[in-house]
């Protein structure tokens, strides 16, 4: 993951394509048998708290969950997206979840 955003941060590439592929290749191993069944797109955002001042992309957030008695904090917010197709396993339709998460 590290190695993904690096390129994305500082190679000037355009992910969109990188996103794209992914996608094709996720929607194409679900089965015609399955074509009926929903795909899901999964967001989440996490934050993580950082504990100095030479970070990138740090901001001063508001976290409710902090424990720390301060409610705004210097943390990064990564936010992830990933898409969950239908297979087969032992008969039943499971969710197979690319990237795996």
């Amino acid at each position: 993951m590290t190695a993904f955003y690096y390129t994305c941060s500082y190679a000037k590439l355009d992910y969109s394509k990188f996103m794209n592929i992914t996608a094709k290749i996720a929607i194409s191993l679900i089965s015609d048998f399955y074509a009926d069944e929903p795909v899901f797109l999964l967001i989440d955002d996490t934050i993580v708290p950082k504990f100095g001042c030479k970070f990138e992309s740090v901001y001063k957030l508001f976290d409710h969950s902090s424990h720390t008695g301060a409610k705004f904090l210097n943390e990064h917010c990564f936010v992830s997206l990933s898409i969950c197709i239908p297979v087969s396993r032992n008969g039943k339709i499971h969710y197979l979840s690319i990237p795996r998460i």
